[in-house]
């Protein structure tokens, strides 16, 4: 089976992108992975305050959390139009059983005029092994397993990588944030190697203050300013930069492993599902539903899925049109009303699985 990348939040929106692996050849911009190294902070501790390092770490046992990441930026690109924008993501994120909700509204950074409306983000869902995310208004549903970048969270993820680099940090207070006890410090840095708005940026000034729990060292709360040049949005590492500017991030956590319910709503799990009247074997796997492309793994040999669509396809309205055998590999085509339904089967030498690759053309 071919492989590919899929852009989850359409092509154009690297604002909110994830590595996908599928059945195809194209390949798409992603965030840096989530990692769970800790970046140290040497702090300078006022008199009678802790001492030591602010050490930002991934969540290692947080159950749950909500979270709220406004972005803005201003300054010029290259060819001396104005940079300016703001962006706000919103999460929702449950740990056991995994489910996730992120929506993305704002300005599309790299991309003047573009905004996607607060009454329309982009959305993507997480629930279990399965990913339904919405690409420009259409649903489409994929399995999860190659979503790594979620797994600590993205909200925690972002304010993590706006922190890299940096060499100092004042510890200030004791404090709680999201319902957790948390240590709050503030940073105003000169040329300071921050990693996080890409890896040709000169951030002149980065200036801000965070807060880290004291269960766990990752990022409650964090508001950060970068001024430089050549800055990158942090969530959208493919974008073109910003040529002289600055960036703001401010990121806060709430409800953290507090009781929470993340639920894809019936009409979009509905909308992102396989037809109904597109029948698959009962043991169908890593099942990829791309609205015009339908494909999904299967125990069963080519010559039983010849068998399986001749038999089940016509119970739901489709009528053969044809059918080529070549070889190993098999091609049949359906009809119904005015859309035509192209089936490819291929065998996997390696697993011994069917690679069934379903092509809809016409009027739906």
């Amino acid at each position: 089976m071919r492989r590919f990348r899929w852009i989850v939040l359409a092509a154009a929106l690297a604002a909110l992108t994830l590595a996908l692996v599928a059945c195809g050849t194209e390949a798409a911009p992603t965030l840096p992975p989530a990692t769970a190294s800790a970046t140290a902070i040497p702090t300078v501790a006022p008199t009678a305050a802790p001492t030591g390092e602010a050490r930002v770490e991934q969540p290692g046992d947080v159950s749950s959390f909500r979270a709220r990441v406004e972005l803005s930026w201003s300054g010029t690109y290259t060819d001396g139009t104005p940079a300016e924008g703001s962006l706000l993501i919103v999460e929702e994120s449950v740990r056991e059983p995994r489910a996730l909700h992120i929506a993305m509204s704002g300005d599309v950074p790299g991309m003047p005029g573009y905004t996607v409306p607060a009454e329309r983000p982009l959305e993507v869902y997480v629930i279990g092994d399965r990913l339904i995310t919405n690409q420009t208004g259409t649903w489409i549903q994929t399995p999860s397993s190659d979503a790594q970048i979620y797994t600590a969270g993205y909200a925690v993820t972002l304010a993590s990588q706006v922190l890299g680099g940096l060499t100092n940090a004042e510890f200030k207070e004791d404090e709680t944030r999201g319902g957790v006890s948390a240590k709050r410090y503030a940073y105003d840095q000169a040329d300071p190697q921050a990693s996080g708005y890409g890896q040709d940026a000169r951030v002149t000034r980065a200036s801000g203050e965070f807060s880290l729990a004291t269960d766990g060292n990752y990022v409650v709360q964090l508001d950060s300013m970068a001024t430089g040049e050549n800055l990158r949005i942090p969530t959208s590492p493919d974008a073109r930069p910003i040529e002289q500017g600055t960036v703001r991030l401010t990121s806060e956590l709430s409800g953290i492993n507090e009781p929470l319910t993340v639920a894809v709503p019936e009409e979009i799990l509905k909308a992102s599902s396989v037809p109904d009247d597109i029948p698959l074997p009962a043991d169908a796997e890593q099942v990829y539903n791309l609205q015009t492309t339908i494909q999904y793994l299967t125990s069963t040999s080519v010559d039983e899925m010849l068998t399986f669509l001749r038999t089940e396809m016509p119970k739901h309205g489709w009528t053969l049109v044809k059918e080529d055998a070549r070889g190993s590999t098999a091609q049949i085509e359906f009809e119904k009303d005015l859309t035509t339904l192209t089936i490819a089967l291929a065998p996997l030498s390696q697993s011994g699985k069917t690679a069934v690759d379903i092509q809809l053309s016409g009027a739906r």
